[in-house]
């Protein structure tokens, strides 16, 4: 862990300004329960690259770390904007869903995550096959 840190701390080092470092540092700040400082890259990341909707996304798991349900709430919406078709937003949703014991609302969003997986290729596909498979 400690040498992963330098190494992120090496590439800042080389590039402060790159946004993807930043959010990179901040996965480690949350990973290792700085969840304040990790806050404060993916908000950087998010600065340094408006489009980039996975650090909004990083962002709101910080943020619902930290209990600041609105506040996530508000980041996966803006990462919606950015990408209406991403399928993690419809995972992170359905696992908020799942925490707040709302079974309607994990079910609605675990389907739409499919849908959105399933449009992309892959990994959708697959799960489809599986859930097929057993039943």
């Amino acid at each position: 862990v400690d040498a992963a840190y330098k190494e992120i701390e090496h590439a800042l080092a080389a590039d402060p300004g790159s946004d993807l470092t930043y959010a990179v540092r901040g996965r480690y700040y949350l990973q290792t329960g700085q969840v304040d400082k990790a806050i404060e890259d993916f908000l950087a990341a998010s600065v340094g690259n408006p489009s980039y909707s996975q650090g909004q996304l990083l962002l709101a798991a910080a943020l619902y770390e930290k209990g600041d349900r609105i506040g996530a709430r508000q980041a996966v919406d803006n990462a919606e904007r950015l990408d209406d078709n991403d399928p993690v937003i419809s995972s992170l949703r359905a696992t908020v869903a799942i925490d707040e014991y709302d079974s309607l609302g994990a079910i609605r969003h675990a389907q739409e995550y499919l849908r959105r997986a399933r449009a992309r290729g892959g990994f959708g596909d697959y799960m489809l096959a599986v859930v097929a498979a057993a039943a």
